[in-house]
């Protein structure tokens, strides 16, 4: 691969969003409590560039296989960097971190058996949407205000977030074995 082909803009932002998540844990854990609001604004940061980094791979046509891994690598580890702090916290129920930590390795084994076959299945609505209502959910529940229905708004989103997650991974195993499936009939 060329170095100009993978250094880009908006490989340059996933692996910022990849260094967020290990500052937000080392942020969070040392800020005392109560005073979280450093640590939320990594979180937003993280947000604000995952944004901007497939806004501009599609904006700018540079979308790069490289990208294609380092961006859903980032989006787990924030993901899963903001639920270890919410979960050790006390925010969350310590059920939520094991399920989506299952999830996500269920998904990584998926795409290593994709990748060994060559099949290509894009990532469906259901995921999208499920990464859309996260970050909204992180931050009404995450501890830098006071209020205790806002807090329920986000634990609500969250416990939604994480079953359109768990559908999106039922519905992306689906579609794979159909590729698979019709691959094998030809």
């Amino acid at each position: 691969m060329k170095k100009r082909e993978w250094l880009n803009l908006p490989n340059g932002l996933t692996c910022a969003r990849i260094a967020l998540a290990f500052a937000l844990l080392a942020v969070y854990f040392s800020s005392p409590s109560g005073r979280q609001l450093p640590s939320l604004c990594l979180l937003l940061a993280a947000g604000f560039t995952d944004c901007l980094d497939g806004f501009f791979a599609r904006r700018l046509g540079r979308v790069t296989a490289l990208g294609k891994v380092l961006d859903p690598i980032a989006d787990k580890l924030m993901s899963v960097s903001a639920l270890l702090c919410l979960t050790r916290s006390g925010v969350l129920p310590p059920f939520v971190l094991p399920v989506i930590l299952a999830r996500e390795v269920y998904m990584a084994a998926g795409a290593a058996v994709c990748l060994k076959h060559r099949l290509e299945v894009s990532a469906d609505i259901y995921g999208k949407v499920a990464t859309a209502l996260f970050y909204p959910a992180v931050l009404l529940t995450w501890p830098w205000h006071g209020v205790a229905a806002l807090r329920g708004v986000g634990r609500a989103l969250i416990y939604i977030s994480l079953a359109l997650s768990i559908f999106a991974a039922a519905h992306y195993t689906l579609n794979s074995v159909k590729k698979w499936r019709a691959r094998k009939a030809r």
